[in-house]
């Protein structure tokens, strides 16, 4: 690793973690300061610290440094861990204006503002719309999301859906202060088991209400869909992984690009669709293109994409270039 007065990059990352964590003050403003002078000599690799302990200042002096001899090579690849796709699309977008970017240019946040995610109010709570059939017994599970809304359902029909959820240990015995019930009965049943689940209501709800209508609703923002996707995949739901496969293509049809990243982040269970999503992506240009998912994607992902547009791109001109010759030669 480059160094600097002896101290190795990896090292100094460690300590700007901790001293960001302590609110260290003093400590922090040294070690930008030491960051900015190794990134003389070590500019894409201090860029990527600054985007993993987020340095607006670090980053955007390392990104002047490199202004000159900028070029993400293969060695580039083991420094972007844990930088995300948005962060390298804006380094991009600086060295394409030559750094002569505005004032409100920032390189370590999107350029649109994300909304925080909020606690659900009663208004916004999610519910399952349970059948009223005559043989359904009175519900026998709470399943308990990470936001504290309580869902009342039915072991039985779960577990034609996944028994992975069925086999976590009981949560707590009875309904915490501030639970939300999802159900209009007030009462659970005293043998009701409760299990906590750590997955938010808006997403864990189409996943239980899928177990009694066999129909999954996704939602239309690709990272939600990434997001229900995983937890299908670690609660082994089939029909939902299945199903997902569909939306997926849809996704596909109508902005490759954001397929892409979710065949990316959701992994085995889209296996292939990354590259199918790639050569769609061909269809249309890659440069200038922001989309938010990229806040969630890996940036060497994004690296892999730029990489085979450029390729496609430079074999398609080469091929118009001899397309007179090769027509010459065949009239």
């Amino acid at each position: 690793n480059p160094t600097l007065r002896g101290r190795p990059l990896d090292e100094m990352e460690r300590a700007t973690h901790a001293a960001s964590k302590y609110e260290m003050a003093y400590p922090l403003d040294m070690l930008c300061d030491e960051l900015k002078f190794a990134a003389k000599k070590a500019s894409f690799e201090v860029w990527a610290i600054a985007c993993r302990c987020g340095l607006e200042a670090v980053a955007t002096h390392a990104a002047r440094e490199m202004l000159a001899t900028f070029y993400l090579g293969e060695e580039s690849i083991s420094h972007m861990a844990g930088v995300n796709a948005g962060d390298l699309y804006r380094l991009l977008e600086f060295h394409r204006l030559k750094g002569s970017v505005g004032v409100d240019f920032r390189l370590l946040r999107p350029m649109t503002p994300q909304t925080p995610q909020k606690q659900p109010g009663i208004s916004s709570i999610p519910r399952l719309n349970i059948p009223l059939l005559p043989y359904l017994p009175v519900p026998d599970l709470v399943i308990q999301s990470s936001d504290n809304v309580e869902f009342r359902v039915h072991q039985s029909i779960v577990a034609v859906a996944t028994t992975s959820i069925l086999e976590i240990p009981n949560g707590l015995p009875e309904t915490p202060a501030g639970a939300i019930m999802t159900i209009s009965d007030p009462d659970p049943p005293p043998a009701a088991r409760v299990i906590q689940l750590d997955v938010p209501a808006r997403m864990l709800a189409p996943l239980l209400q899928q177990c009694y209508t066999g129909i999954m609703e996704f939602p239309s923002d690709p990272v939600e869909f990434a997001h229900i996707i995983h937890i299908a995949q670690k609660y082994n739901m089939s029909t939902v992984i299945r199903a997902g496969r569909s939306h997926w293509t849809s996704i596909c049809r109508s902005c490759p690009l954001a397929a892409y990243f979710v065949a990316v982040m959701v992994g085995p269970t889209l296996e292939g669709c990354a590259q199918e999503a790639a050569k769609m992506v061909l269809d249309g240009t890659l440069y200038g293109v922001y989309l938010p998912i990229m806040e969630h994607g890996p940036a060497v992902a994004y690296r892999d994409i730029l990489q085979f547009y450029l390729s496609c791109t430079t074999l398609t001109i080469e091929a118009l270039q001899d397309l007179p010759a090769t027509l010459a030669e065949n009239l």
